[in-house]
């Protein structure tokens, strides 16, 4: 089967996050190892194919539909660029899988629910979407109850999206309920497979600061909806209660206000600042090392959808620190496979 992947991020890309790009990244891989013919079709900087080891990659380049562009500049002093630049991609998107369509004929397409990347779904062509996040949840995990109308246009985007495909599934049983009630579709739950990608055993390449030392380890994007808001809250009582401890942070550095939330993090460690250890986002090869050889790892997601860095930690055997009510219930048995905590709750933390 030739299987087309419609997303905004992928490892070929400058702008990729974490999950969704390694979640596609494997599957991919598993279906070229059946025999199918995975394509990607990715926002991009440019309109271009390339093979990333040995999977076609179509990059395309947002544009507006016509009728768009003349209005573009008002609306977006009005509502902001963020609605503006997913309908782009979903125009650019659409033009992709017809040309490849017509070159090649596509078997099916799975659509990402993240971006809203169904909104001009090409019905000649069976599809599904699957749900990668849900943009009312990502709004209250990132501190905002009441919707402005910035929100408002993008959930609504999101959510007529959801409604083009003939099927739509979700990782978690969590996000799949919650998006089933409020589309009225019926959302079934499809759980992330996982394998190793890289060698997983090269201790060799741990961090020369890591060397000998006991950390406990969060990697992923660090931003509030993944609780290392949290982390900051105990940081200084914890590294005081253990002196051996260092506390690793690995990805993306988000804002905090005026400063990056590394930063915040470090400033509430107080006096064991320098105990906080942060690494740039980096390659599996280099992170599989420091999962490996942590105490343990704390995800305190707000909000997350059978993450990732979840299943990763636990094929390391590692003790996972997760959240209740945020899908790692759905991973973890609290006490036996690993230790849930309230969300948001830096006493269970």
């Amino acid at each position: 089967m030739r299987v087309a992947f419609v997303t905004p991020e992928y490892m070929t890309e400058k702008h990729f996050y974490g999950g969704l790009s390694n979640y596609l990244y494997r599957v991919c891989l598993a279906l070229k190892e059946m025999g199918h013919w995975p394509i990607v079709i990715v926002s991009s900087d440019r309109d271009e194919c390339i093979h990333h080891e040995g999977i076609e990659i179509h990059r395309v380049k947002p544009r507006l539909p016509i009728g768009f562009s003349g209005i573009g500049a008002f609306i977006w002093q009005r509502l902001g660029q963020r609605w503006l630049a997913w309908i782009g991609n979903c125009y650019a998107f659409r033009s992709a899988i017809r040309k490849q369509h017509a070159r090649k004929r596509i078997d099916i397409i799975q659509y990402t629910s993240y971006q809203a990347t169904a909104l001009f779904c090409v019905k000649s062509v069976p599809s599904v979407v699957r749900i990668s996040s849900y943009q009312p949840c990502l709004r209250v995990a990132d501190g905002i109850e009441m919707p402005s109308l910035k929100n408002r246009v993008t959930e609504y985007l999101e959510r007529i999206s959801l409604l083009q495909t003939g099927q739509v599934f979700s990782p978690s049983a969590m996000l799949a309920e919650r998006v089933g009630t409020e589309t009225g579709r019926d959302v079934e739950v499809i759980e992330s497979p996982f394998f190793f990608d890289v060698v997983a055993d090269r201790m060799d390449r741990l961090k020369v600061e890591l060397v000998g030392k006991r950390y406990l380890l969060y990697f992923g994007s660090i931003r509030r909806l993944k609780g290392v808001e949290v982390i900051a809250h105990i940081i200084s009582d914890l590294l005081e209660e253990h002196p051996d401890l260092l506390f690793v942070l690995a990805g993306r550095n988000g804002p905090h206000g005026r400063i990056s939330m590394v930063d915040f993090i470090r400033e509430r460690a107080n006096v064991h600042g320098d105990r906080v250890i942060h690494f740039n986002e980096m390659a599996h090869s280099e992170l599989y090392p420091i999962i490996k050889g942590s105490f343990a790892v704390v995800l305190p997601s707000l909000i997350d959808n059978f993450p990732n860095a979840c299943l990763e930690a636990m094929a390391f055997g590692k003790v996972v620190i997760g959240t209740n009510g945020a899908s790692f219930e759905e991973l973890i048995v609290n006490g036996q496979s690993g230790l849930l905590c309230k969300p948001g709750d830096p006493v269970s933390l």
